[in-house]
């Protein structure tokens, strides 16, 4: 069973963990690298509150939870554009790609 002291201790650890990936996500494309450790952080989340919340606890863990769904939330809005932007740009490359097979069908079958 953890203390009240090392829960919260390992709480701030994931939110700083948290904002390491939200910071990170700002600047790498590896998206599938990102998912992965926000994956770990949820289940690191879930094996801190494996055991009861005590009463004295509450408090802290309330804001801990706040903090790491905000973070959680602007992390996956970032992943989420990361990965519209390149899906776009296959969809464009897909496209130049069959306009640019179109114009030499084309080219080929003009007199």
């Amino acid at each position: 069973m953890q203390t009240r002291a090392s829960r919260v201790d390992l709480l701030a650890t994931l939110i700083r963990n948290a904002r390491a990936l939200l910071a990170e996500a700002a600047r790498v494309s590896d998206w599938e690298s990102l998912l992965a450790r926000e994956e770990k952080l949820r289940h690191e989340l879930s094996a801190v509150l494996a055991d009861p919340i005590q009463s004295e606890e509450v408090a802290a863990v309330r804001i801990a939870l706040q903090e790491l769904l905000a973070l959680n939330q602007q992390t996956v809005a970032i992943i989420e554009n990361r990965m519209n932007e390149a899906s776009s740009a296959l969809q464009h490359v897909s496209l130049v790609q069959r306009a640019a097979q179109a114009y030499g069908h084309t080219a080929n079958c003009s007199p």
